[in-house]
């Protein structure tokens, strides 16, 4: 009679499952709704990754939610997009004003030797002159297509 090993089928079953490639977010855009009653404070992420796959979370009032949609995209077009982004300079506005709503995204670009470092694309406050922004073009053509792909 053949016995089956249920230990040595999960472990086979987890070591599979860890050694395979892990995803690595490239965008994420963040929204918050500043200072409104609690009942209509919506908190959404949006974050796209290396994988095609889009993850859009909501938060209400203690209520959460998560939807993965796949997309399909170029994912050498993105990273260089994020390479160029990466070298664009900061415009921050003399004025901030606080408990606004706002939306901010930022991509993450690899680097040589593998570490991967945050950069900073656009933080609309609902108000240009108020906005903060990276300079570079391909800052702001993440940013939208980030607006678009994030409805």
């Amino acid at each position: 009679m053949l016995k089956f090993s249920y230990r040595s089928f999960t472990l086979l079953i987890l070591f599979a499952a860890t050694t395979a490639a892990s995803a690595a977010t490239l965008l994420i855009k963040n929204t918050s709704p500043g200072f409104v009653m609690q009942e209509y404070a919506v908190y959404t992420t949006c974050s796209l990754d290396d994988q095609g796959m889009l993850v859009m979370t909501s938060r209400l009032n203690g209520l959460s939610s998560r939807k993965t949609v796949p997309e399909q995209f170029s994912v050498g077009s993105i990273r260089k997009a994020i390479a160029e982004a990466a070298s664009g300079s900061i415009k921050t506005p003399e004025r901030q004003i606080v408990d606004m709503p706002s939306s901010t995204y930022h991509a993450y670009h690899r680097q040589s030797g593998g570490k991967v470092a945050k950069v900073f694309l656009y933080e609309d406050n609902g108000n240009p002159d108020i906005n903060t922004y990276n300079e570079s073009p391909a800052a702001m053509s993440l940013r939208n297509f980030m607006d678009a792909i994030c409805k």
